[in-house]
């Protein structure tokens, strides 16, 4: 895939540009690498508040603040989009100026953030993010979520996610190069490392800092497509019926935490991030910036927050994101619990209906399990998904249990 670069200079109109660009470049894959050479129209923030608006799968911004030489200019452009990708794909786009300076660019706006718009309540998009280590994960989650709708799924993910979702020619699974290791460690490094007060640890996706801000990127471009979105994490099955009907800006799951876990909810926050129903373009961006600014817990306790600043929330029902925290702090203490996933499905309110499996009588939509993984506190809900799949009396639902680790 070509990265190019493009160069700014003052009287540049960046919006004329990149768009006469795309619309020669139609149904390719491209990167573009912009260097704002001190420009008073700050070419930067305009391109990085339109990242996704002119095709690119990546948009790297960079800014000047003292004008160089046209040499000079090059010179550094090209020398940071070698940081980033490799050299041979990198070109120097050829540039046409408009000649008519953009005093104050405009933020571009989705028409679907819109509020004098009908705002559509079915969900209309799926989105997640991937890495080569939860590849399984992913192909489970979008073979999970093919049993119940063809709605499209956008992945954010690295190439061999992407590889492998194309080489499956999986229908209307959209896959985008959004988490490769390179922009993970660029992300990192534009947002933690030196600008960040409170340091988040630099561990694996997918509890890594950069890959929670790839959530925002993926549900940008969901949200330029679609009028919602409903992101999962990879490691989420599908179980049941899928949620509609949310009218909304927002919708969340609360995490139920027990009572006897104190302190809980004002740790790690009152919700869950791995499964957010978003309608609003401009939460997307509250999102991104106070999980960077505000949060206690990555990006997940300032989900709190939201009403406040403005967007109305409602929250999804207990059926919805079954994780290992609801088996830890139940009715007792269960994370190195050695009962079986019987026993466990008997003991948490599970059943079998005639339609599959139920929660305390109602279908039960997701589980939030890392099954193919041995991380720590997962193996009692492997158990009891293994066990809840394998003995459901719902096709589509045993089908899943086959794509399970042996």
């Amino acid at each position: 895939m070509k990265r190019f670069v493009f160069i700014f200079s003052e009287g540049d109109d960046a919006s004329v540009i990149l768009r006469a660009f795309a619309e020669k470049r139609y149904g390719e894959s491209f990167d573009v690498v912009a260097f704002d050479n001190a420009t008073s129209t700050n070419a930067a923030e305009f391109v990085k508040a339109n990242r996704y608006t002119f095709g690119a799968v990546h948009t790297l911004v960079k800014r000047s603040e003292v004008e160089l030489s046209a040499n000079e200019a090059e010179r550094q452009a090209m020398e940071f989009a070698k940081r980033h990708f490799d050299e041979s794909e990198i070109q120097l786009a050829v540039q046409a100026s408009s000649g008519k300076p953009v005093e104050q660019p405009g933020r571009w706006e989705n028409p679907a953030s819109n509020p004098s718009q009908h705002k559509a309540t079915s969900i209309e998009s799926f989105a997640t993010v991937a890495t080569e280590n939860f590849l399984p994960e992913v192909l489970l989650l979008i073979r999970s979520l093919r049993s119940r709708t063809r709605r499209p799924i956008l992945v954010a993910g690295d190439d061999a996610v992407c590889r492998k979702i194309r080489s499956l020619r999986l229908e209307n699974v959209l896959p985008f190069k959004l988490a490769t290791r390179s922009r993970l460690d660029w992300l990192y490094q534009q947002n933690f490392e030196a600008k960040r007060l409170k340091t988040w640890p630099r561990d694996e996706y997918p509890h890594c800092p950069p890959a929670c801000l790839v959530k925002m990127d993926i549900c940008r471009r969901a949200l330029e497509i679609f009028d919602n979105t409903l992101f999962l994490d990879a490691d989420f099955i599908a179980a049941g019926p899928v949620v509609d009907k949310i009218e909304t800006d927002v919708a969340f799951t609360p995490s139920w935490h027990s009572p006897k876990w104190k302190g809980a909810a004002e740790t790690f926050g009152r919700y869950n991030a791995g499964c957010v129903f978003i309608s609003s373009m401009p939460f997307v961006e509250w999102w991104s910036q106070s999980a960077l600014h505000e949060s206690r817990f990555m990006d997940q306790q300032c989900l709190d927050n939201a009403a406040a600043a403005g967007f109305s929330v409602s929250e999804l029902s207990p059926a919805h994101n079954f994780g290992f925290w609801r088996v830890w702090h139940q009715s007792e203490d269960l994370k190195n619990t050695t009962k079986t996933g019987a026993e466990l499905s008997d003991l948490l309110g599970f059943s079998q209906g005639k339609d599959g499996i139920e929660l305390n009588g109602k279908p039960l939509v997701s589980f939030h399990v890392q099954m193919f993984h041995n991380t720590p506190g997962h193996a009692p809900l492997k158990r009891l998904v293994r066990h809840l799949l394998e003995t459901s009396r719902n096709p589509y639902q045993v089908a899943l249990a086959g794509m399970l680790p042996k």
